[in-house]
């Protein structure tokens, strides 16, 4: 008589279930003798397939029954386990969690838990001495770090838990990862061998390694009804949410069957959102995933009715998917899938069409240039300036096959021209080649007049305007998109496809006509255009050509400045420099900290009274470190030292420059003239010509800048010579300071002219472009670079370029330099002024490494934490190339409205000091978009790449992507570390470009809030660790929301979602980036002028190339002749290889190895026993979903897995 809980209480359940356990114990016990001995008999004389003991005499699940031998089962018996007890002797026996059960369904409940699907995935359970290896890394293929050896990795001297980096920092660290990985992987052979995985984990995987999947699973099976009483797709809208914040749904189930069929089992198939699901039967039980027939029988009589539901419960925003499978014992199997969402509300055939995806573009075969076309120019209101006509002539644009590498090419001290040359080459043909995405042919309206969005304006006389409707999107998060946006200012129309007669179109860029968000852009046509042609107002649909022509000047400028530069050790500092900074008393400080005063007294004083050290002074900060301030403060300091220091300041843009200016300098001059009018001193703003003055502060535009003479309306002009003599401190951007390399009067410039040049944000810049001031040097300079290379680093479109580390700021370089070669030129700042000690320890502990000191003292809101996070489970749409996730849209809206709420304008000010942030423009529209319709325009919503130098009292962050677009095999992008396949559709943000996540965490003063898929964020790209942390770091504070959401549930999630670890499954292997720039060669010897870098040393293209020798041999898959990194399921790593069946990509050497390393060897089967217990088990599992009857050898042979 079978024991169960209705029948009998707990007390006699527990006592007999200790008696079978240690009656069980007994029997496996001597299980494991007999086969210690049949082993040693047949030794030597190999195996006959008669005496191979089945699959059962190893499984621990046993039968009741003499306990000196195993039960006698057919082979069907021995291929499947019964739905239904076997009376009371049955038990089953989970041996890995020790763990004994009545009845199967209970076993096949445990095998679903998370507890015991956290033990198998998990090697714990062994002593490991060194890190974790990487989760993203699942094929066993790892590599040693590189730089860790020199220093120079970020991690390098971190401890174990704050060690980021993905590749190993020692060769036993590397050792212990292989063996790890194997340990697993012989691990996971062994849960398939024997009953440690459940029904409907075997279910998924004969479904998911066929190509022939009706034959697996259905949605209809002859002789089955099944109806639901509910939608199978849901939709909860956002208002019908419990006041908790809660959902819950029901779909009600009824089953009817032929006479011939029965129900077996019903179970819920997948495990990603398995926590949200659940059966309402067994009564009694804790959300059980699996259910025996027999217990959703309706009439008792003939079993030919059912009845379940299927429950539902989740805290978190999103679409959540499960499939209900019937398994009546024959194959395939019933399934009905069913969905809901909650609070998704996008329908993406509603979205405003200019947003949608385009045709693409025409396939042109050639760029209209001087060369093939005949380009009429559109007129200019003023002469171009002879520099920028002298450099068109000096620098022609670039043919394609124009630069040839070597192989082995890298950047040295004797071919830095060279090589900067080239690297501008291969970036302008680059931007070319991403432009070529907006040609096409399309139509032209034009008019004398715009007026749109309260906008009019007419155009000059001589002139009309023009609207060209682009087939493509002009404007999204697409890199050729960002090269539209930041280098083209004029189009390129052709009337006659017939002829090469080309018009040149000014693009409307201005404050008030930038219309190149949308489907179209504005232009203004030139009157031979409008002649030649025709053209009349608002004339429509006139058919054209177009193509955008990239604007070469910046690239002109560069390459001017390289050809100019003299003096190398700005490039390459001398090795082992004494020490340039000095110690600072107390008084010394004066308003700053020790490490600022102390970088400012070198400044002030070298050549002076302390020595001068040869190469550019670096002042690194991360953020809120007071980079900008301490060397404005050190120009004032200078100022008042001496007329005779002159001083050149260079900024990465115009409201830096200004920013100095206003907050800094014009203060002090101010107060010089008031005080001490004999000692003035002069300061020289410069512009761009083409600049507004009415866009510049009044006190700047009225005291500083410089003007044209004789003209109606004010515009900026070219410094002289004479302007550049008269002042003590020039303030210009790094771009515009060409016009002081220029300058020539009479064969004299005025190189050597400063004593001091200061670089302000050079992380931002390309070297080629701080190059352009540093052409004023000469070897007595002294030359400051500040900035922070952490964060965003230039921008690079060439892969090529990128390969070379063209995208590698100067700053940078020279700071990995310092720590190869001492030259002892780097002030690292930590004293933190801007966020609070929660959120900065934080960011110190994993990207910095020094410790930052937190000297805010910054009001805490009573309702946050300083750091949350909020699981929301939407679904991104890919719209052009960006993204939107309509959920997450919903739940910043909310969260950003119940900050406002609560908001403390007493201590943190107006409410404007809120930003949301998102790595998408497109979601940064929609965000916008929902919080104006709930009253709250004036929050800032701005993509990440903009909000670099500013800061807010609270940050919201969208991380928009989840794995429903996330492609397995492009995983990461392209980053910022400059490494891995380039492809624009695979940009993933604040998921794979560690500069741009550091920069959004950084914006924050108090509050930092990220809402966003964990799933996604832990599993893809560059950033996952720190996603990892930060969510863990949460979970710690009880601002993971969610409560009850946790990082290990979110790991079980990753890994079913992966099926990590199997096989049969597709393994998730990232493209890895080295995490810092190649090594730089070494500085030149004072006898020989050679370099003195290692010859040994492999340049980052051969280490990008391949991995050593040890670590990949054996990753290919010689089935298929290919480079794939997945071996064939049938063969197994280590000690599941046996002499009998060797693995054709282990060597002699490593299956000794192999045996010699003890991975296994708490299971008790031998290498020969399981291999032929691998045979047999593979033959038996072809019957696995077969009826009751005997399996037709035909059918079982269309339905073998994958093991």
């Amino acid at each position: 008589m079978s024991i169960t809980t209705e029948e009998s209480d707990l007390r006699s359940i527990l006592s007999d279930i200790q008696t079978r356990l240690a009656s069980l114990e007994t029997k496996v016990e001597e299980n494991t003798k007999e086969l210690g001995r049949r082993k040693t008999e047949e030794a030597g004389a190999g195996f006959q397939r008669a005496n191979v003991p089945r699959i059962e005499d190893v499984m621990e699940v046993k039968e009741g029954g003499s306990a000196a031998q195993p039960p006698v089962q057919t082979e069907r018996d021995g291929a499947r386990m019964p739905t239904e007890g076997r009376g009371a002797a049955s038990q089953f026996l989970c041996h890995y969690c020790k763990m004994v059960f009545v009845e199967e369904w209970h076993l096949e409940q445990h095998l679903k838990s998370p507890r015991h699907i956290a033990r198998l995935n998990s090697d714990q359970e062994k002593q490991w001495q060194h890190r974790d290896p990487p989760s993203q890394i699942t094929n066993g293929i790892y590599q040693l770090c590189q730089y860790n050896e020199s220093g120079i990795c970020k991690y390098s001297g971190k401890q174990n838990d704050d060690n980021l980096c993905d590749n190993a920092h020692s060769r036993e660290e590397l050792t212990e990862w292989s063996k790890r990985h194997k340990y697993r992987m012989m691990k996971m052979e062994k849960v398939r061998e024997q009953p440690l995985s459940s029904f409907l984990d075997e279910l998924l995987q004969a479904y998911s390694s066929t190509n022939s999947k009706q034959e697996v699973m259905t949605k209809e099976l002859p002789g089955v009804d099944v109806v639901c009483a509910n939608l199978l797709e849901i939709t909860i809208p956002y208002e019908e949410r419990s006041e908790e914040g809660s959902c819950s749904k029901s779909w009600e189930f009824r089953v009817t069957v032929s006479e011939q069929k029965k129900l077996k089992r019903v179970g819920l198939l997948y495990n990603e959102h398995r926590q949200h699901f659940y059966l309402s039967h067994p009564s009694g039980e804790e959300r059980p995933q699996i259910c025996p027939g027999s217990r959703l029988v309706i009439d008792a009589e003939n079993c030919s009715s059912y009845s379940f539901q299927v429950l539902f419960t989740s805290d978190v925003l999103g679409r959540f998917h499960q499939w209900v499978v019937f398994d009546f014992g024959t194959t395939p199997v019933l399934y009905v899938p069913l969905t809901i969402s909650i609070d998704i509300d996008i329908d993406i055939e509603q979205v405003d069409p200019h947003l949608m995806p385009a045709a693409p573009s025409m396939d042109l075969k050639e760029t209209w240039t001087a060369n093939n076309s005949q380009i009429v120019e559109y007129p200019s209101e003023r002469l171009e300036d002879p520099l920028y006509q002298y450099l068109k002539e000096q620098y022609p644009p670039p043919l394609k096959d124009q630069v040839k590498l070597v192989e082995d090419h890298r950047m040295s001290q004797h071919n830095v021209k060279d090589h900067f040359h080239s690297m501008l080459f291969l970036e302008e043909l680059a931007c070319k080649e991403r432009l070529k995405r907006f040609s096409c042919r399309t139509k032209l309206e034009i008019f004398d007049a715009i007026s749109e969005e309260g906008t009019y304006q007419r155009a000059p006389d001589g002139y009309l305007f023009g609207k060209i409707l682009l087939i493509d999107l002009p404007l999204d998060d697409s890199e050729a998109s960002q090269i539209f946006v930041s280098r083209v200012s004029f189009a390129l129309l052709k009337f006659d496809e017939s002829l090469d007669v080309v018009y040149q179109a000014k693009i409307l860029t201005s404050k008030y006509l930038d219309f190149r968000a949308r489907d179209s852009i504005y232009i203004l046509l030139g009157s031979r255009c409008i002649q030649e042609q025709g053209l009349d107002p608002n004339k429509k649909n006139v058919k054209i050509l177009v193509q955008f022509q990239l604007e070469r000047t910046s690239f002109c400028e560069m390459h001017y400045g390289v050809d100019n530069v003299t003096e190398m050790n700005l490039i390459y500092p001398p090795a082992n420099n004494h020490p340039r900074f000095p110690k600072v008393t107390l008084a010394e400080c004066d308003e700053m900290n020790p490490r600022q005063a102390s970088a400012s007294q070198y400044i002030l004083h070298a050549h002076k009274r302390l020595p001068f050290v040869p190469g550019p002074t670096l002042i690194i900060g991360p953020f809120g470190t007071g980079k900008s301030e301490t060397i404005a403060k050190t120009m004032i300091y200078l100022l008042r030292q001496s007329p005779n220091n002159k001083i050149l300041v260079c900024t990465h843009s115009n409201s830096a420059a200004d920013w100095l200016v206003v907050y800094f300098l014009h203060p002090f001059l101010l107060e010089r003239q008031r005080t001490d009018p004999s000692r003035k001193r002069k300061l020289l703003r410069v512009y761009a010509t083409m600049k507004n003055p009415n866009q510049i502060n009044p006190d700047i535009r009225n005291n500083y800048a410089i003007f044209e003479e004789g003209t109606d309306r004010k515009v900026f002009r070219k410094p002289n010579s004479k302007d550049i003599l008269e002042s003590h401190i020039v303030v210009t951007t790094l771009a515009n300071s060409i016009h002081l390399v220029a300058l020539n009067e009479r064969g004299r410039t005025i190189k050597g002219f400063f004593e001091h040049i200061f670089i302000d944000n050079a992380a931002r810049a390309l070297e080629t472009e701080v190059l352009i001031p540093l052409s004023l040097a000469v070897r007595e300079t002294l030359v400051v670079m500040t900035g922070d290379h952490i964060q965003l680093r230039p921008k690079v479109y060439s892969e090529v370029a990128r390969k070379h580390q063209f995208h590698v700021s100067m700053l940078e370089r020279l700071f990995l330099w310092d720590k190869m070669w001492h030259s002892n030129n780097v002030q690292f700042l930590t004293y933190n002024y801007r966020m609070v000690d929660e959120i900065l320890r934080f960011i110190a502990k994993y990207h910095y490494q020094n410790k930052l000191v937190s000297k805010s003292n910054h009001f805490r809101h009573p309702n946050y934490h300083p750091m949350s996070f909020l699981t929301v489970k939407g679904e991104d749409h890919l719209i052009g190339t960006s993204y939107i996730n309509t959920a997450e849209a919903n739940a910043v809206v909310e969260k950003v409205r119940e900050l406002v709420e609560s908001w403390p304008r007493k201590e943190w000010g107006e409410q404007s000091s809120i930003a949301v942030l998102t790595s998408y423009r497109l979601q940064v529209d929609l965000i916008r978009s929902k919080l104006r319709a709930h009253g709250l325009g004036d929050i800032n919503v701005e993509s990440v790449q903009n909000v670099q130098g500013k800061e807010f009292k609270a940050v919201f962050i969208s991380t928009v992507r989840t794995r429903k677009t996330l492609n397995r095999t492009q995983i990461p992008a392209t980053s910022s570390t400059g490494q891995g396949p380039y492809n624009e559709q695979y940009y993933y943000g604040v998921l794979s470009d560690e500069g741009e996540l550091i920069t959004a965490f950084t914006r924050c003063q108090c509050l930092l809030y990220v809402i966003g898929d964990p799933i996604a964020l832990c599993s893809v790209g560059d950033c996952h660790a720190t996603w990892e942390k930060y969510i863990k770091e949460c979970e710690n504070n009880f601002s993971l929301y969610p409560t009850g959401i946790t990082l290990e549930l979110i790991q079980q999630e990753i890994q079913a979602a992966n099926q990590q670890l199997s096989a049969s499954a597709n393994t998730i292997q990232p493209t890895h980036s080295l995490m810092s720039p190649p090594l730089p060669r070494g500085p030149a010897s004072p006898v020989s002028g050679k370099s003195s870098f290692p010859e040994t040393m492999a340049p980052v293209s051969a280490w990008a190339g391949g991995l050593p020798q040890s670590i990949t041999k054996g990753a290919s898959n010689s089935d298929s002749g290919g480079s794939g990194t997945t071996s064939s399921p049938a063969v197994l790593p280590g000690r599941l290889a046996s002499k009998e069946f060797p693995s054709p990509h282990t060597s002699d050497q490593e299956a000794q190895e192999d045996e010699s390393g003890d991975y296994f060897d708490e299971l008790e089967i031998e290498d020969n026993i399981l291999r032929e217990l691998q045979i047999q088990k593979f033959s038996l599992h072809r019957q696995q979903f077969s009826s009751s009857s005997e399996p037709n050898p035909a059918e079982v042979k269309k339905h073998p897995t994958s093991t």
